[in-house]
């Protein structure tokens, strides 16, 4: 509906945030129909119109500015809107800690999406990217926020009632902090695990909740202590002997139980992975997991809804409550996997309801860089949204919201993921086909017969139409954050229809010393993919820096950089061959090696830059 929205009977908090919101979305403020805030003590948001009266109760601020949101997106209120809120703690972790820090800025939008969601708490997760005192090595040169920052972050959180809780680690996944010579020295047991027991450990762990309490109020806090496989194995068993992992997870668990106590945390979370995957034995771990640590069940890999209700049974039967935690694919490589998200939320959401699990939030991690823009965690919370305010997800009901809050239609969502979705087959895993095609070597490719399966679907003309699209797409919007976030997409598609199968054609050329054809790939795909990845390294660059810190963009350069600099190397290799060079006729002989083969999964997510470019050390 065109509502002119009159806040005049909101308090001072409720007419600033307000005014920050209408500018985000476009809401019409001034004098007109009368908004009113209800505080009600029941799970349930109505929107109300009479008259000029626009009534909005709700129980917490959250659900107040999506009443807001689904006002202003209604195209008759002539009848209330009623929605049952279903979930106490529903929102968005999103990772900080693989080199994309999100600006300050950039986090204060995200947390006014969130708002118009209805969403209620927002997880920063950060392993080293905090500033602690006394450690400079901590966050050293990784864009690790400062107290100030931190501070700034909750403040603007609180002004829209969400609440901010820290994600962070306090036993493993150290790995950035402890490559430092102090590091090892100090703090290390073994791969990227902090030594249980000692004193320089328990005074670090100390130093970051002091921090971390005295910039959020929250009074909740995630300690991570996820995938710490090798617990004990190191240092610890040097110094101790053997010892389980149970007894020595249950050691760590009091320490950092104490620390929380003494600085004020009523609350800790924990990924409960030790505790149900990698123990021991998962019944041993259970007796061992204290009654007041939430264990957090995460899980983003299945479509079936009976596996994630088998799972959260386990958790229910050992533990009085639990956190759900799912995914919004961004994770892996450049490209998001927006339709693998759709079908593991779906799942997992259906079974949370059916199990009635009250606390959730869905996780936008950043493997391997954080390549792909942060704006592709929107589609995953808008489905957690949607869930927690008594909807299926099953439908399209969800959808709206989604390109409320995003100013982008759902196709225009879903044409991202086009450089690694080609056939039906693939959507109910995740491949990423972009990160073979885009880093395999032109002449070393231990991958080219992966690529040469992928010959009947014609990649060429596929990346060639979406590269069309995406940057028709790109060309028609007013947010700059989704423009840029188009360009990335679209100049990496236009990359891949020269490269994709460049090593492929390379070889036949070669075995058949065919140095016409070699000339024709020279200037028909080597160079143009030149040009092409230096559009899309500036495409990046520009995404990049309006999302996070400039910490973590060098390694973006770096491999957008690697790429095009070895397609020059190869071309002048390959100059010299045309022109009867011995030397490079020599150096060339890696071509004619048989491709195979080498994995399966045929495109497997787990393989990111370091793995698919070539078979050397990398």
């Amino acid at each position: 509906m065109n509502i002119t929205f009159d806040p005049s009977l909101l308090n001072d908090k409720e007419q600033k945030a307000l005014s920050l919101l209408s500018e985000k979305f476009g809401l019409s403020l001034g004098k007109g129909t009368l908004l009113k805030r209800i505080i009600c003590q029941e799970k349930v948001l109505t929107v109300s119109l009479d008259g000029d009266l626009l009534t909005i109760s709700a129980p917490h601020l959250p659900a107040f500015f999506r009443g807001v949101a689904l006002a202003a997106m209604a195209d008759d209120l002539s009848a209330p809107i009623r929605e049952e809120i279903i979930f106490d703690t529903n929102g968005l972790m999103f990772d900080c800690s693989r080199n994309g820090v999100l600006t300050v800025e950039r986090t204060k939008d995200f947390l006014m999406r969130l708002a118009v969601m209805g969403m209620t708490v927002y997880l920063p997760y950060m392993e080293d990217v905090y500033e602690i005192d006394g450690i400079a090595q901590f966050g050293y040169m990784r864009g690790r926020y400062s107290v100030a920052e931190m501070k700034e972050i909750d403040e603007f959180a609180a002004l829209f009632g969400i609440e901010v809780i820290p994600c962070i680690q306090t036993l493993a996944h150290m790995n950035q902090f402890l490559r430092y010579g102090v590091g090892k020295a100090d703090y290390k047991d073994i791969d990227d695990i902090l030594l249980v027991g000692s004193e320089k450990v328990n005074q670090l762990i100390d130093k970051m909740f002091a921090t971390l309490s005295s910039c959020f109020r929250s009074r909740r806090i995630h300690i991570g202590m996820d995938e710490a496989y090798n617990l004990g194995r190191g240092k610890y068993l040097d110094a101790n002997g053997y010892h389980s992992k149970s007894e020595i997870m249950s050691q760590q668990l009091n320490i950092v139980r104490d620390i929380a106590k003494k600085h004020g945390y009523e609350s800790l979370m924990m990924w409960d992975d030790m505790f149900f995957n990698n123990a021991d034995s998962s019944a041993d771990m259970t007796h061992q997991k204290p009654d007041d640590i939430l264990p957090v069940y995460w899980d983003y890999y299945n479509v079936n809804p009976e596996h994630y209700r088998q799972d959260i049974d386990k958790r229910l039967a050992c533990s009085k409550d639990m956190v759900f935690a799912g995914g919004a694919w961004r994770w892996t490589g450049l490209v998001p996997h927006h339709t693998f998200t759709i079908r593991t939320s779906a799942a997992a959401l259906s079974a949370c309801i059916e199990k009635g699990v009250r606390h959730l939030f869905t996780t936008a991690w950043g493997d391997d860089g954080s390549g792909t823009p942060a704006d592709a965690s929107f589609l995953g919370a808008a489905m957690f949204a949607w869930a927690g305010y008594g909807h299926s997800v099953e439908g399209d009901g969800w959808k709206p919201m989604l390109e409320f809050i995003s100013g982008m239609d759902f196709d225009t969502w879903m044409l991202q993921e086009q450089a690694d979705y080609f056939e039906e087959a693939f959507v109910n895993e995740t491949h990423v086909i972009a990160n073979y095609a885009l880093y395999s070597d032109p002449l070393c490719s231990i991958y080219d017969a992966h690529l040469s399966y992928l010959e009947k679907y014609n990649p060429t003309k596929i990346y060639a139409d979406a590269e069309a699209k995406l940057m028709q797409k790109a060309d028609l919007q007013t947010n700059d954050y989704n423009r840029r976030t188009l360009r990335v997409y679209g100049t990496l598609c236009g990359l891949l229809k020269h490269k994709w199968n460049l090593g492929i054609v390379l070889s036949e050329s070669y075995a058949k010393a065919d140095k016409t054809a070699i000339r024709k790939i020279i200037d028909e795909q080597i160079a143009p993919s030149i040009n092409a990845a230096e559009s899309l390294r500036a495409a990046l660059d520009e995404s990049w820096l309006s999302n996070f810190k400039c910490n973590g963009l060098e390694v973006q350069d770096l491999r957008i950089g690697g790429v095009s600099g070895r397609l020059k190397s190869v071309r002048d290799l390959l100059e010299r061959y045309i022109n009867d060079d011995k030397e490079a006729d020599e150096a060339l002989s890696c071509l004619r090696e048989e491709r195979f083969l080498i994995s399966k999964p045929m495109f497997s997510w787990c393989t990111g830059f370091g793995t698919t470019s070539t078979a050397g050390i990398m």
